[in-house]
């Protein structure tokens, strides 16, 4: 999802599709309220009839193409397609009068005994039924994602790396979440694929990062990582910019209330632009806000009825909101973003955010990686922050 800028798109009708035929053009929907655009189709995607109708019933007869693409929209004008002329059977010679064919010998009619057995149902030893259910998958069945580069490689040049170091991890990172793509059946990454949309690609990045480096292989799974990742955020296109722009923390009342939506939002723009989204991806999307003390949203999920793939999403989502001043309005750098999480998930008895099992072997991941013990530093921090409070108190 990006910025929509008037001077780079152009309108056309919606009627000028044709069902049934490629597109030599990428074609995007307008969300004019924050004036972000959706890619919907890019070549060589085939327009399907329903697709058409569904924007239609909407009420939506305006789609957009970029302006680079304009050559090739008038040259699709052009080509109609034509569909050819069948020709006519040829008439028998005037001096032969065709013979009809004899008519097919009538099989006998056989009338069932109603009270016979049909034994065509019955197994044999030949002829055994197949079972009713498909087994369960087994490891054999997974596809393996293998990175070019260890994700533990990535992330600690991103997290201690030089500016350059930084610059290439970001650049492998990108490459790697692109590769991971491969072959997916989904459209909703692509749809939503953009680099300008920094947020959803820096959660795509974290978030498989993380999966791996706590053990996830499957390709597949990877996939609706970085799916869900890029759509997550997908529904404040449809909240007031005013909402958006106020930092989470400073989120109170309707404006709080208005702002939780955008889950919703987003699960109900997935459906409504036909995305072919995976249940597990959606089950991330869906459960992403919530917290493991219950006081998340949307549906205030608590413990271990969160799922753990929407808890590592959650993390990092919940980092990059605070290395983009999303978060408290401060914008940190991913060594402070890191520190702040641990610091919260340390303060309290009870984990705020985040399954502990979860946290802890993502963390550990870092500290591999890394060499950086952001659990120890934060532990520290409150133990100091308490002594302060406790030498602080008046003597009774």
């Amino acid at each position: 999802m990006a910025k929509h800028h008037s001077e780079e798109f152009f309108s056309f009708d919606l009627d000028t599709l044709r069902a049934g035929e490629p597109v030599t053009f990428e074609v995007y929907l307008y969300l004019p309220l924050n004036e972000h655009v959706i890619r919907l189709i890019a070549p060589p995607d085939v327009i399907e009839g329903t697709f058409i109708e569904r924007f239609k019933k909407k009420g939506i007869r305006q789609l957009h193409i970029r302006n680079q693409d304009h050559a090739k929209y008038v040259e699709y004008l052009k080509a109609k397609t034509i569909a050819p002329t069948p020709a006519a059977p040829s008439a028998p010679p005037a001096s032969i009068t065709p013979v009809p064919p004899p008519p097919s010998p009538k099989a006998p009619e056989v009338v069932p005994d109603p009270v016979a057995v049909d034994k065509s149902t019955e197994p044999s030893p030949s002829n055994t039924p197949p079972p009713e259910e498909l087994p369960p998958p087994t490891l054999d069945d997974v596809i393996p994602f293998i990175p070019d580069i260890p994700p533990e490689v990535i992330f600690k040049d991103l997290l201690v790396g030089t500016p350059e170091d930084a610059a290439k991890a970001t650049e492998h990172a990108g490459h790697m979440v692109k590769k991971i793509l491969e072959d997916s059946n989904t459209s909703a990454a692509e749809a939503v694929a953009n680099a300008s949309y920094e947020h959803a690609n820096s959660v795509a990045v974290y978030s498989v990062l993380f999966a791996m480096g706590i053990g996830v292989k499957d390709k597949s799974l990877l996939q609706d990582f970085v799916t869900a990742s890029l759509a997550h955020d997908v529904g404040l296109s449809q909240c007031p910019p005013s909402v958006c722009k106020v930092p989470v923390l400073q989120h109170a009342g309707a404006q709080k209330n208005q702002y939780e939506t955008h889950v919703a939002r987003a699960l109900q723009l997935v459906d409504e632009l036909g995305f072919v989204v995976s249940s597990r991806a959606r089950k991330i999307i869906e459960q992403h806000h919530e917290k493991f003390d219950g006081s998340g949203y949307p549906a205030h999920l608590e413990g271990f009825h969160i799922s753990d793939h929407a808890q590592i999403l959650g993390l990092a989502e919940l980092i990059d909101s605070m290395n983009r001043g999303f978060y408290d309005g401060k914008k940190y750098t991913l060594n402070d973003s890191i520190a702040l999480v641990c610091k919260i998930e340390k303060q309290t008895t009870f984990p705020v955010y985040f399954n502990p099992d979860i946290f802890k072997k993502v963390m550990l991941w870092i500290r591999k990686g890394s060499g950086l013990d952001f659990m120890a530093q934060a532990a520290s921090v409150v133990d100091e922050t308490r002594a302060q409070i406790l030498d602080s108190k008046p003597a009774a």
